[in-house]
C-alpha cells in the first residue's frame, strides 16, 4: 500500500485483498485496507461482507458495515449476508445485520430466506431472532414454499391450515408438484381427502407424468387409492 498498490483491484473470480482479509477474519488487515481507500462497493470488495458473515467474523462485519458495506448485497445466487449468517447459526451477526437494515425477507434464486435457513438448520434462537426482527414466518409466505416446509417439519396443524386456506389447491411448488401429489407421495391420506374435498384435480401430474393415484398405488396406500 505504501508503494502505491491499489486496494480496489480484484481477480477474475472477484477475489480482492479486502474480501480475502474479511473471509479470514483479519480485522487489522481490513482496517488497514479501508484506511488506504478500499471501497466496499467495487467488485470483489463488495463480497467482503458476505464472506465475513458466512464465517462468523463479528468484528469484521461491524467494521465493514461502518465503512458503508450494503447489508443487502447478494451474490449471483441471490444469497445475502443475513441468509448466510442464519444458515451458519451466527445469531449475533443476524442481530447486527438486522440492526443495519438488512431485509429479513430477501429471497434467493432457490427460494431460500434467512428464516427458512434457520428452520432447516433447526436453530430456534436464530429463527426467533429473525421473527423478532420482522421476518415473515415461513408458513405465512406465498406459494407452496410454506406448505412444503410444513410437510418437512412434520407440522400437521400447519399442513391442515394451509390446505384449508389455499387460494389455489392445484398450485405447484418449485419442483412442479401439487399439494395433492406431495401428500400422496408421503402417505398423508387424510390430507389427500381434504384436498379432494376442496376440489383438487386428482389427475394433476408431476413433470414426469406420474399422478397422485400412481404414487398411492406404488406405495400400497389402499385407502388413498380408493
Amino acid at each position: 500500500l505504501e508503494g502505491g498498490a491499489s486496494p480496489n483491484l480484484w481477480t477474475r473470480d472477484t477475489n480482492s485483498p479486502l474480501r480475502m482479509a474479511a473471509q479470514s477474519g483479519e480485522l487489522a488487515v481490513v482496517e488497514l485496507l479501508l484506511d488506504h481507500g478500499a471501497s466496499c462497493s467495487v467488485p470483489g470488495n463488495n463480497e467482503a461482507l458476505i464472506a465475513a458473515s458466512q464465517k462468523g467474523h463479528t468484528e469484521v462485519v461491524a467494521r465493514l458495515l461502518q465503512a458503508g458495506a450494503d447489508p443487502d448485497w447478494c451474490d449471483a445466487s441471490g444469497l445475502t449476508p443475513l441468509i448466510l449468517a442464519a444458515e451458519y447459526g451466527h445469531v449475533d451477526l443476524v442481530r447486527m445485520l438486522l440492526g443495519a437494515g438488512a431485509n429479513p425477507d430477501h429471497t434467493s434464486a432457490d427460494l431460500s430466506t434467512a428464516v427458512r435457513m434457520a428452520r432447516r438448520k433447526d436453530n430456534e434462537e436464530v429463527f426467533q431472532c429473525l421473527l423478532d426482527g420482522g421476518a415473515t414466518h415461513p408458513y405465512l409466505a406465498v406459494g407452496l414454499v410454506p406448505f412444503t416446509d410444513a410437510l418437512k417439519a412434520g407440522d400437521d396443524a400447519a399442513v391442515r391450515r394451509l390446505i384449508a386456506e389455499a387460494d389455489d389447491v392445484d398450485a405447484r411448488s418449485f419442483s412442479g408438484l401439487t399439494m395433492l401429489v406431495h401428500c400422496a407421495r408421503t402417505g398423508r391420506e387424510d390430507d389427500v381427502a381434504a384436498l379432494l374435498a376442496r376440489g383438487a384435480d386428482p389427475d394433476a401430474a408431476m413433470p414426469d407424468g406420474i399422478t397422485a393415484l400412481t404414487l398411492a398405488a406404488e406405495y400400497g396406500h389402499l385407502g388413498m387409492v380408493e
